[in-house]
């Protein structure tokens, strides 16, 4: 695949939330969402909320 960066720009092929959509990964999404809420101080946001686009 060809180095996609996304709107938040972050390299697609580098991200968690890629990758565990990419393989329908719940657990690990969870793990992303709730790492992610606590790493950027938001509120906490549902593993659902993480599905990543395909290239």
């Amino acid at each position: 695949m060809d180095k996609m960066i996304a709107y938040c720009g972050i390299v697609c092929t580098e991200c968690p939330a890629f990758e565990a959509t990419q393989k329908n990964d719940d657990a690990k999404r969870k793990q992303v969402a709730e790492a992610w809420s606590k790493q950027y101080n938001m509120r906490p946001f549902s593993n659902r909320q993480l599905l990543a686009s395909s290239p």
